[in-house]
């Protein structure tokens, strides 16, 4: 099980050039990197069970999100070796992807590569879940997953500033990143964890990324 890759925020209301032409929650070109290099890692580390992995030889779980499903299939992509094919080898040969750029200023749409990523979520069948209903790829709420969330409220008081005490610079980077959405934030580090939730994790990656 994994979870999809860096995305765009929430909300995309500023004017930014990484998530030009985006759209709000999308998978970003970083995020794709990610899970090509996951697949790649996976397959080194277990050959004797994805080194000749066959088409037809597995079951795919995603949401029905666009982010998720690319995220799924681009790992199975690289256990088939479907990158050999030329229409997949131009994704690999994007430097944004080959090497994973995430430095301020990188233009994070997959637009260019659309195309050929549908084609791909219509050639490897998908099992969909509804998000609303499922309740193991989408732990959303309290009757969903109610003994999650009761262990998660149970430590928040205590692994949540225990992230801010061992990265120093997080809380600035945070602030960074909250400047961009207009965003009020204090040094409570239960204010600054609500901040990343609403901004997307690729925002607080860039920043954490460029001190």
């Amino acid at each position: 099980m994994a979870r999809h890759g860096f995305r765009s925020p929430s909300k995309l209301h500023y004017e930014q050039e990484w998530f030009r032409e985006m759209y709000a929650l999308e998978l970003a070109a970083a995020g794709l990197a990610q899970h090509i290099r996951i697949g790649k890692n996976l397959k080194s580390q277990f050959p004797d069970l994805l080194g000749n992995l066959r088409e037809g030889e597995y079951l795919v779980w995603s949401t029905e999100f666009e982010r998720t499903k690319y995220s799924a299939v681009i790992q199975l992509a690289v256990f088939l070796d479907l990158f050999k094919e030329k229409e997949l080898g131009v994704i690999l040969e994007d430097p944004r992807i080959e090497f994973m750029l995430q430095d301020r200023g990188v233009w994070q749409s997959l637009a260019a590569h659309k195309k050929a990523l549908d084609r791909l979520v219509q050639r490897i069948e998908i099992v969909t879940a509804d998000p609303t209903k499922d309740i193991y790829l989408a732990c959303m709420t309290h009757a969903m997953c109610p003994k999650v969330l009761e262990i998660y409220e149970k430590k928040r008081p205590t692994f949540i500033p225990q992230i801010f005490k061992g990265n120093p610079t997080l809380a600035e980077d945070i602030k960074e990143g909250a400047v961009k959405f207009g965003m009020s934030v204090t040094d409570d580090p239960f204010v600054l964890c609500d901040a990343c939730r609403h901004m997307g994790d690729f925002v607080i990656q860039d920043a954490f990324l460029n001190d």
